[in-house]
């Protein structure tokens, strides 16, 4: 997660009148600037220009969803990674590392969004059995004679699907791959 602004002071603690959100992988053959337009609609978007936009929140979501050919000939995208363009907005813009690495050199502050600890996955397992402290000691102790399950508990998604196969089996089965089928026939 990057953000870009001017100012940095305040920036996830600020009321915003406008947000506009954009998922970068839908916008299709059109410009990001032509997408935010038909988002939010001309007149916010000119409200926005006019540096009406201290209170504006723009959110890129997935910039490494789409081609760095596409990236480096939008002028306007490139204008607002180099705070050219709604300068006074803040700016986020969500990408896997691998896909903004000059990004991260022009950003004012990014944020690496990490699985889970060890402590983080005992209070989410708390948190699921919020009045069965038996059955989530039953888990973790099931966990622990599991390594293979416990080492998929960093990633957030993995640890629900876990954790809901438990609640629903009251166990976990032995093996990966059994875990795997199971989850495919419960959903």
């Amino acid at each position: 997660l990057i953000t870009m602004s001017k100012s940095t002071e305040g920036f996830l603690s600020e009321d915003f009148d406008i947000v506009i959100k954009l998922l970068l992988r839908s916008i299709g053959q059109k410009s990001v600037e032509e997408e935010i337009v038909n988002e939010v609609g001309n007149e916010a978007y000119q409200l926005v220009k006019r540096s009406l936009g201290t209170k504006c929140l723009v959110v890129l979501d997935g910039l490494d969803e789409i081609d760095i050919k596409r990236q480096e000939s939008d002028e306007w995208l490139r204008g607002l990674i180099n705070c050219k363009v709604l300068e006074r907005c803040s700016i986020v813009i969500t990408s896997r590392p691998h896909a903004c690495q000059e990004l991260i050199k022009k950003a004012n502050r990014t944020i690496e969004i990490l699985g889970f600890g060890d402590e983080e996955i005992k209070e989410f397992v708390r948190n699921s059995f919020p009045n069965d402290t038996q059955s989530a000691e039953t888990f973790v102790q099931e966990l622990e004679e599991y390594p293979q399950f416990y080492s998929l508990c960093n990633v957030p998604v993995s640890l629900v699907m876990i954790v809901d196969m438990f609640k629903k089996l009251k166990c976990l089965p032995s093996t990966l791959t059994e875990l795997y089928k199971r989850f495919v026939v419960m959903r």
